[in-house]
């Protein structure tokens, strides 16, 4: 028997599953140069049926360092600044949308289930199997405990309290009075 006549072996040893949401996380995590693998993203989550859904997203983003926020959008209203994100499609599929170009109406894509390949293809008919919702996911800002001490703030103890009785803190950020 040749190699051409083997049959191909396809593992019986291991389950091969699609999951494309846990591809995409993926491919969004080498793509934001901290790679992470599918076991890392999802150990201990409370998988359904075997696969990262739509609530369990964000969790497994924040484990690649990476934020993710599902809204809801059409896709003419998604600016390329917030690319590249996820796009929730029809048939509990998804793709990475990476480039839309108005002009020439196309739009520039990612499908996880079948690689990292970049796919071109008519907005029009990206449009058709969009659901309307869409995970931006972006690299998390790591804030370092020295901020207080490389920016001269001496009003700041480091501590996350300031001297000043009148400044506070929103949980985004400092209003100073001071």
């Amino acid at each position: 028997m040749t190699q051409l006549d083997a049959d191909w072996a396809v593992g019986s040893q291991q389950e091969h599953f699609v999951d494309p949401l846990l591809d995409a996380l993926v491919s969004l995590s080498r793509y934001y140069g901290m790679p992470a693998s599918a076991d890392s993203l999802t150990s201990g989550l409370p998988l359904v049926d075997g696969q990262l859904d739509v609530e369990l997203f964000p969790r497994a983003a924040e484990r690649a360092g990476l934020a993710a926020r599902l809204a809801r959008q059409n896709l003419s209203q998604i600016h390329n600044l917030l690319l590249p994100c996820v796009l929730l499609l029809k048939g509990r599929r998804c793709c990475i949308l990476l480039k839309v170009d108005h002009e020439k109406g196309e739009a520039h894509i990612l499908q996880p289930e079948v690689g990292d390949g970049e796919m071109i293809l008519p907005i029009d008919e990206l449009a058709d199997s969009f659901t309307g919702n869409v995970f931006y996911v972006k690299k998390k800002y790591q804030f370092d405990q020295r901020s207080p001490e490389v920016l001269g703030d001496k009003n700041n103890t480091g501590s996350g309290e300031r001297s000043c009785r009148s400044c506070r803190f929103t949980g985004m950020y400092w209003l100073l009075h001071c």
